[in-house]
């Protein structure tokens, strides 16, 4: 999930540096990658490690739960961008205008997912089930293997 959101961040963050008003889309298509490789390596990492803390019979809970936070955080983020991208003068009369506020709305979501990175780091590890120690085998002296069949 760190590693998903960092380059979300990356391809974020690209894009605000080069999306100009004369921009082709041949210049904005490796930030467009890098930032939807990273989406798409956190979102299902972000499920995996609700889902996967909970007991068989919750998992439903859990993904209700997740499924209904990302809802929110969509329409958080959508609400933050648009005030970034108004904020720094964004419109849609003309290219120019679009782009001014492109910019700054993209550099904001690069912001946000480093910090989620930052946060994931905090996630406790996945842990790992404890392996069987497997006794080694001891040799039955031949009189006790007779007596034991």
């Amino acid at each position: 999930m760190v590693v998903g959101l960092l380059l979300n961040a990356i391809g974020m963050g690209w894009l605000s540096a080069v999306a100009r008003s004369d921009s082709s889309y041949a210049g904005i298509i490796l930030p467009l990658i890098v930032g939807g490789c990273g989406i798409s390596m956190a979102m299902p990492a972000a499920q995996k490690s609700v889902v996967g803390v909970v007991k068989l019979q919750e998992i439903g809970q859990a993904s209700g739960a997740i499924t209904t936070l990302r809802i929110f955080g969509g329409v958080f983020g959508i609400a933050i961008l648009t005030a970034v991208f108004t904020g720094s003068g964004g419109g849609f009369a003309t290219s120019k205008a679009f782009t001014d506020g492109f910019g700054p709305a993209m550099f904001a979501a690069a912001i946000v997912a480093f910090i989620g990175a930052v946060f994931g780091l905090g996630m406790p590890g996945r842990s790992r089930a404890a392996s069987p120690v497997i006794a080694p085998p001891q040799s039955v002296p031949a009189d006790q293997a007779a007596s034991a069949r």
